[in-house]
């Protein structure tokens, strides 16, 4: 499902939600960068590259304004995997007491012919450079 042999045919969106669970964050190392961090698994979405991924954490009130959940940013992507990484002093006590869970959404190619959207691309591919 390729293109010239070298693109995949269409762009997809793909979203989740990591809860949060007393061993889903780490702190240490994991991707080669210190600070606390969450692997998150994408494998599901199917991209043939690595995705463009965002990603923002939620939480609940713990009622100490000091404890929430902090900023993060995104690491260490490939087709089935990235990395969000805690930005600033948050510890992983901060983070799993206030049972932060990432949201993300994935924006990669994917490649399946089976796909109507992909079929109906194809087609539009082929009128184009015809």
């Amino acid at each position: 499902c390729q293109h010239s042999g070298t693109k995949p045919v269409f762009r997809h969106p793909c979203a989740g939600v990591a809860q949060a669970t007393p061993d889903s964050w780490e702190e240490g190392i994991p991707g080669g960068l210190s600070g606390v961090s969450q692997l998150i698994d994408i494998s599901g979405c199917q991209f043939v590259h690595s995705p463009l991924v965002t990603a923002t954490l939620n939480g609940k009130s713990t009622g100490n304004p000091t404890v929430s959940c902090p900023a993060v940013y995104t690491v260490s992507h490939t087709e089935n995997t990235f990395e969000v990484k805690v930005v600033g002093e948050a510890t992983l006590l901060d983070v799993e007491l206030a049972e932060c869970t990432v949201h993300w959404v994935a924006q990669g190619f994917v490649c399946s012919l089976r796909s109507y959207r992909c079929k109906g691309y194809l087609q539009f591919l082929y009128r184009e450079n015809s």
